[in-house]
């Protein structure tokens, strides 16, 4: 945006609109970590990840649009992988960790069957997905621009692409588990049902 041609009123304007969007964004953090904190209802460790890595993200990506928000700044980070990492783990990343603590909590009142190996795949998608923005946000630093595939610095977009399969297979690997889960409960139901006797009449 600041890169349209704007004149010095308008780029003053938006950059204190878009730093007083901090206020509220961090209000919410402390509001979910005193949550997290106060909750009185026993969690799961892959739960508390989950949620300790919703918030991380929401905290990470709201600082890094503080960034991107200076207008000198936003000039030398503009079109590069900084904006795309940026925009991704407030919008993608932080939704899709939210969905599977909404997921992992209607799971522990539909009786789900608990698995171990979820916590690891848990794990594994919450390292490598996190490991992925933050060379992304090293990328954009050193003025890497997106929508190129070669460039000098080829180390850090192999290991970037290494994340990003290691996020896709565990990723996958979790919605399995989910499923399978989901299938075996609803089995399980649908069993006890048919084994129930009916009532004979006299």
């Amino acid at each position: 945006m600041y890169t349209a041609g704007l004149d010095i009123d308008t780029r003053s304007y938006f950059t204190a609109a878009t730093m007083i969007i901090a206020v509220p964004t961090g209000i919410k953090v402390f509001t979910w970590l005193s949550a997290l904190l106060l909750e009185k209802r026993a969690t799961s460790n892959r739960m508390t990840l989950l949620q300790t890595a919703f918030i991380l993200t929401f905290a990470i990506g709201g600082t890094s649009g503080i960034v991107l928000s200076n207008a000198p700044i936003d000039h030398y980070l503009h079109d590069t992988y900084y904006v795309v990492a940026h925009f991704h783990i407030v919008m993608a990343l932080s939704l899709i960790y939210g969905i599977f603590v909404g997921l992992y909590y209607t799971a522990t009142y539909a009786l789900y069957v608990s698995s171990a190996s979820i916590t690891g795949w848990c794990t594994l998608f919450v390292v490598s997905s996190f490991s992925l923005f933050l060379l992304q946000h090293y990328q954009g630093y050193t003025a890497i621009p997106r929508r190129y595939f070669l460039h000098a610095d080829a180390s850090s977009h192999a290991l970037a692409t290494l994340c990003l399969l290691v996020a896709i297979a565990s990723f996958l690997r979790i919605l399995v588990e989910h499923t399978y889960s989901a299938l075996s409960l609803m089995h399980t139901f649908v069993t006890k049902k048919k084994k129930v006797p009916t009532a004979t009449l006299r």
